[in-house]
């Protein structure tokens, strides 16, 4: 690569601060200093122009793409606003106005939104979700991080409540077999979704 090429690739932030952005077209990989990242966050496609071909040094020009918008962190007091620390130590503190907190507690869990990333970044607590031991905290974190919401629209929860209130018909009944019966023992928590990790004992 020559001085002054401009390439998109995806920015990978490694130790030291120092992000490299390899060319998908050749493989070639620049090095990123800290101080000309601009605002790129890990995994954002970004255009990066060669500085130093020598080095393989380059500079972050624009931000293509973002990889994600929110964040699952733990949100912590500070003063008169909140931080909250992400849960990929690749991305950096975020700092939450007062206005922005959603009544969130310190160190409970949250999911948020990025709505500055500069000077500094700062966001809006989206979803409060508890405690960071809570395995529905860690599961719901995990799915609003790859875009979905554990959230459904009212007439989906309206119809889920009567089929469960309606239990299982006597038609199905007849499809399935009946283990209760049978002494099951599981690893699975008691809150679990489903007790797929079992034995059961017959003599």
């Amino acid at each position: 690569m020559k001085n002054g090429q401009v390439f998109e690739g995806t920015y990978t932030l490694g130790k030291n601060g120092i992000a490299y952005i390899t060319n998908k077209e050749n493989g070639e990989v620049i090095e990123v200093p800290p101080h000309l990242h601009r605002t790129a966050l890990h995994k954002d496609r970004v255009s990066v122009k060669v500085t130093n071909e020598v080095t393989n040094e380059g500079e972050i020009i624009n931000i293509v793409e973002r990889a994600q918008a929110g964040f699952v962190g733990i949100f912590k007091v500070s003063g008169d606003h909140g931080v909250v620390k992400p849960e990929n130590p690749k991305i950096p503190d975020i700092t939450i106005p007062s206005a922005y907190r959603n009544d969130a507690k310190d160190g409970e869990k949250v999911f948020l939104t990025i709505t500055e990333y500069e000077p500094q970044l700062v966001g809006r607590v989206d979803k409060r979700l508890g405690s960071p031991d809570s395995n529905d905290a860690a599961m719901y974190g995990i799915a609003l991080e790859q875009g979905f919401d554990y959230s459904f629209p009212p007439q989906v929860d309206v119809e889920a409540h009567a089929l469960e209130a309606a239990g299982i018909s006597d038609n199905e009944r007849t499809n399935r077999r009946d283990m209760r019966g049978i002494l099951t023992f599981t690893i699975d928590p008691a809150d679990a979704k489903d007790f797929d990790d079992a034995l059961s004992f017959q003599q």
